[in-house]
């Protein structure tokens, strides 16, 4: 295949594109709100099952599965996570959106 032909050019983009909404995927961290003390955010292209982050000031951070809201994995205390468990129960259907739209 000769080089610029339009066999290439459009292997190319497809490519092109492709790596570009991988690098969006990966980089893709939404903050979805600041609470007193920690971060709630969701990255895109993540494992199952549907969860978010939060992450305190000093560096811990905890996931959270969406549906039961128990920690999949934490550093914190159950007594640092109120808070962050309290919003994601008022705000469920948010957290579910973002997830199906940031993990097709």
């Amino acid at each position: 295949m000769e080089p610029g032909s339009p066999r290439e050019d459009a292997g190319g983009q497809v490519f092109e594109r492709y790596v570009k909404s991988a690098i969006i995927a990966l980089l893709s961290m939404p903050t979805l709100a600041r609470l007193s003390g920690c971060t709630l955010t969701m990255y895109a292209a993540d494992h199952q099952p549907p969860h978010f982050q939060v992450r305190l000031r000093d560096g811990r951070e905890a996931l959270v599965e969406i549906t039961s809201l128990r920690p999949l994995s934490s550093a914190i205390a159950p007594r640092g996570l109120a808070a962050a468990i309290e919003w994601a129960a008022a705000n469920r259907p948010v957290l579910e959106a973002t997830w199906r739209e940031l993990n097709p």
